[in-house]
């Protein structure tokens, strides 16, 4: 369970219906959005204007980096992105076990 603070970083495919996906995200929640190795990946400026707002990171190596110290990080948005999020955790020395 997450537990408060916590920051959401999100990665999504440009075929994703992102106004849907923006409007059930809480007005009072950090959020990174962030980028991921596919073609189908939103880029910086593949975002509607609500979105801007918040930070833009390459990759979710970048925006884990980003996440404030004592914050839990939920990444959502897609399979790839949970891959490469598991990746860079396991690469850092932060997973368990």
């Amino acid at each position: 369970a997450l537990r408060p603070p916590w920051t959401l970083i999100l990665g999504l495919a440009k075929d994703k219906e992102v106004d849907e996906v923006l409007a059930a995200i809480p007005s009072d929640i950090v959020v990174l959005r962030c980028g991921y190795r596919s073609t189908r990946a939103r880029g910086p400026d593949d975002w509607p204007e609500r979105a801007t707002a918040w930070a833009w990171f390459p990759d979710v190596g970048q925006a884990l980096a980003a996440v404030a110290a004592g914050h839990d990080a939920c990444v959502t948005g897609s399979f790839y992105l949970a891959g490469e999020a598991l990746t860079a955790v396991g690469s850092a020395g932060a997973l368990p076990g």
